[in-house]
This record gives C-alpha cells, sequence and structure tokens, in this order.
C-alpha cells in the first residue's frame, strides 16, 4: 500500500509552488504542450475519447504540487471522463477517484486503473476470439430504434458473437477491458461518421460497399490494448507502484452527476481529498462535445451492470439522454431570472450575456443553462476538498454565436468568490487533443488555460 503521510502545509507554499513551476518551464520546453508525445500512454489509446488530457502533461503538474506540498495522498476528478488525470496520479503514486455521468467514460477509466493482469489478459482475450469465432448463430443480440440505420445486418450479426463470448466470460476485469476494445471497434465498424462526434450517418454508398470486419478488428484492437496494458505496467512497476498485479494504491470511478452530489465517493480514509484535477465541459454537451452522442453506439453492445450497478438504462432512451443529464442540458423557462441571478454571482459572465443580447435567444440559455449547473457542482466539488488542497482545472474558451466566453476568467470570478486563492495560470497550446474538427463551437479551441488554486476553506464549507 502507499505510504500516507500527513499532509505538510507550509506558510510560503506557493511561493514554493510557483518556484518549481518557473524552474520546470526553464529546464524543459513545450512542457505543457508536448506536441510529440506518446498517443500510448498510460492507455490512452484504449477508446478514442474526445478531448481527453494529454497524461504526461498532468504527471507534471502532479508532481510540481507534490513537490511544494509534502503529503499529497488523494486526488479527486469531479469530470473524470477517460480518466487521464487519475491515471497521472497513479504514477505519482496517489491514490485517486473520480465521477462522470457518462457510463461510457466511466468503464473506460476503470480499465485505465487496472489491474494490469497481463499473461492472463491474453488467455481471456483469446478464448473470447475464438468462442466467437466458432459461433454459428444468426441471432442480432441488440435491438434498438434504427438499429438497422447504424449498423449493417453482416456487421451487427459479428458484433453480436462478440458480445456473447465476452458475457460468457467469468472475471469481471476481463470482460471490462474487452467491453472497451469492443466499443472502439464498434466506433470504427458502425456507420456512423468519425469526423463529427455528433452521430451523423455515412452516405448510403459508402455504407453498402464499406469492408469491415468487427471480429479482424476487435483482435488487432486486443493486440495493440494489450502491448499497451503491458508497457503501462512496466511504467508503474519501475516506480514501485504495482503489487501482485494491481496498483498499489486506491482508484475509485463512479456514475454520478457533480451538480447533484460527489457522495459517491465518500470514503472513509479520506473524507476530504488533498488535490483536485480536473477538465470541466466548456460549455453545455450538445453544442460542445456531444460526449453522450459519441457513446451512444457503443453503449447499445456493452452489459450496462458491468460498468457499475447504479448505471441507469433510461441514459440510452434516446440518442441525446447523456447529453441532456449532463452540465447545461436542460433549459430554463425563466431565463431572464437565471441571468440576473448569474451575473449577480460573475460580472464577467454579466458582459458576456450583455454581448449575447443581439443574439437569438437561445444563445444566451445555452450559456446561462450551462453556468446554473456548474455553480452547483462546484459547490459540491468544494465542499469535499481539505483546507488548502489545490486545485488544477485545464479550461478551454467555447465560442456562442461569434462571442467567445472566458470560461477561464468567469471560473476565477467564481472560485475566488469561494475563497479560493488564483497561484497561477499556464497556456497550452491543443496540438493532438481529440477535438470534432466539424463542430463550429470548437473549431477556435487552439489553446487551453491550466488554473492553479489554492482552496481556503474548511472542509465541508459551501458558499
Amino acid at each position: 500500500m502507499i505510504n500516507l503521510k500527513k499532509p505538510q502545509i507550509l506558510d510560503n507554499v506557493d511561493e514554493c509552488l510557483l518556484a518549481e513551476l518557473k524552474q520546470r518551464m526553464q529546464d524543459g520546453e513545450n512542457i505543457w504542450s508536448l506536441p510529440t508525445r506518446d498517443r500510448h500512454d498510460s492507455g490512452h489509446a484504449f477508446f478514442q475519447y474526445p478531448a481527453m488530457m494529454v497524461p504526461a502533461v498532468q504527471r507534471t503538474l502532479i508532481d510540481i504540487v507534490k513537490t511544494s506540498q509534502a503529503g499529497i495522498n488523494s486526488l479527486v476528478d469531479p469530470y473524470v471522463g477517460a480518466g487521464t488525470s487519475l491515471t497521472a496520479g497513479m504514477h505519482n503514486g496517489i491514490n485517486a477517484y473520480g465521477q462522470d455521468i457518462n457510463p461510457l467514460a466511466v468503464l473506460v477509466a476503470k480499465v485505465r486503473s487496472g489491474p494490469f493482469f497481463v499473461e492472463a489478459m491474453k488467455e481471456h482475450t483469446k478464448h473470447v476470439i475464438e468462442m466467437a469465432d466458432i459461433d454459428q448463430s444468426t441471432e442480432i443480440v441488440v435491438e434498438f430504434p434504427n438499429r438497422q440505420k447504424w449498423f449493417r445486418d453482416d456487421v451487427a450479426l459479428e458484433l453480436s458473437k462478440l458480445k456473447r463470448a465476452i458475457k460468457q466470460d467469468k472475471e469481471i476485469w476481463a470482460r471490462r477491458f474487452m467491453w472497451v476494445t469492443l466499443a472502439e471497434t464498434i466506433r470504427l465498424t458502425s456507420n456512423d461518421r468519425i469526423s463529427t462526434y455528433k452521430l451523423h450517418a455515412r452516405p448510403q454508398n459508402e455504407i453498402k460497399t464499406r469492408l469491415v470486419s468487427p471480429l479482424t478488428i476487435f483482435s488487432q484492437l486486443i493486440e495493440n490494448n494489450l502491448q499497451d496494458l503491458a508497457n503501462y505496467k512496466h511504467e508503474l512497476s519501475k516506480k514501485g507502484y504495482v503489487n501482485r498485479g494491481r496498483f498499489s494504491g486506491k482508484v475509485k470511478v463512479s456514475v454520478g452527476d457533480t451538480a447533484l452530489s460527489l457522495n459517491n465517493l465518500s470514503d472513509p480514509e479520506f473524507e476530504y481529498f488533498d488535490l483536485l484535477v480536473t477538465s470541466p465541459p466548456y460549455g453545455d454537451n450538445k453544442t460542445t462535445i456531444t460526449y453522450g452522442q459519441h457513446s451512444y453506439l457503443p453503449l447499445q453492445w456493452i452489459d450496462l451492470q458491468d460498468i457499475d450497478p447504479k448505471v441507469d438504462e433510461t441514459c440510452l432512451d434516446t440518442t441525446l439522454s447523456i447529453d441532456t443529464n449532463s452540465l447545461g442540458g436542460k433549459r430554463s423557462r425563466e431565463l431572464e431570472a437565471q441571468i440576473d441571478y448569474l451575473g449577480e454571482l460573475s460580472p464577467i459572465l454579466a458582459n458576456t450575456f450583455d454581448a449575447l443580447q443581439n443574439k437569438p435567444r437561445d444563445r444566451a440559455s445555452r450559456v446561462a443553462g450551462f453556468y446554473d449547473d456548474f455553480i452547483k457542482s462546484l459547490d459540491n466539488i468544494v465542499a469535499v476538498l481539505k483546507k488548502n488542497a489545490y486545485m488544477i482545472f485545464t479550461v478551454g474558451n467555447r465560442s456562442v454565436g461569434g462571442i467567445e466566453i472566458p470560461n477561464h476568467q468567469i471560473l476565477c470570478e467564481l472560485l475566488e468568490a469561494r475563497d479560493a486563492v488564483h497561484v497561477a495560470q499556464l497556456e497550452r497550446e491543443i496540438h493532438h487533443k481529440r477535438m470534432p474538427h466539424r463542430n463550429q463551437t470548437t473549431r477556435m479551441m487552439r489553446t487551453e488555460k491550466i488554473l492553479i488554486f489554492r482552496n481556503a476553506t474548511e472542509p465541508g464549507a459551501t458558499n
């Protein structure tokens, strides 16, 4: 187990952190952008999840905090996505906790947190592929609205063989690893285009003539993923963070809505967390990055109970269900009152609404709905952090109606109103982040801000 030390809060901790930041930036160029980074780092390529953070950047940031403030034992990410912050914490020997409303994100994050039974996984995957190869059934095991629009029958038949074979495996850790690989197989073999994260069918002539075999692609992906898992295990083992094939600390990932609560992550050992590392959404999913739509087709084929018993199957009622339930997914009928309320909390947000006055009403409604939910989640986040815990946010600024929404400045105002101390702001260029090139709201996102704050409130307090 990781040795737990009592956090040491020094009087000059901010100065120590800033000095360490300065030293690291002098020692290496592009440490926040990393244009030549490893795309397979720490299971990063298991599934092509949208807009993932860069593992090496987050590892460096956590290491800087650990160097400046001894005794950092626990990390939390309330918008965990595919789990990059958790893997970064693991590389630093920190117990890591994460939550997300999207079941597919939770599945990917759980798989990236281990276990690392590489040789056993090879045997499990070999058996599953063999079982799928000899499966003579002609039953398509999944049916949902417009299934034939998104999957040719021959593709659906091979996916059914894989699903049946995976379900027969008795080990949940092996099934989860294969579910993630199946998810990527579905992404590559469905009739959905991959140039955008919104569901958008390919042209009919392309659908009819494509030569795709889920069995073949799954076998290729499994081989790649097993190699990535072995490399990932090797890197953690070199640091002494693997014990009997598992991460030597704790990792917990759960399905949950941070705007409602972070109680899913409660742990008697870490009632409050030492560190926050996250990248919140840049706006409502429907008009920024449609994480839910991107996950809809894979989730139709995955056993949801294998992800988390708390998964509500209504999340697949429509292609929009997950995005509707995410931050800003629901709009208020009292927009003017909502705008007045939010404007009182952030003068910059008030100015943003002024700039949107001459735009169609739904533009302001998008921003208001998102920030109404985001502020609720922010209160829940601050409430689970220890006093003097650092918060690291990676933030991008979207455009709405041609107006750039200064998310980083609004976040500063909101956190400072909650007595957080703004310690540093860094900027990184986006080189390889998986962003939808055809999505107008994200086209201008070529840089992100990394904001570092220190929580100055007592544990459990809310504004």
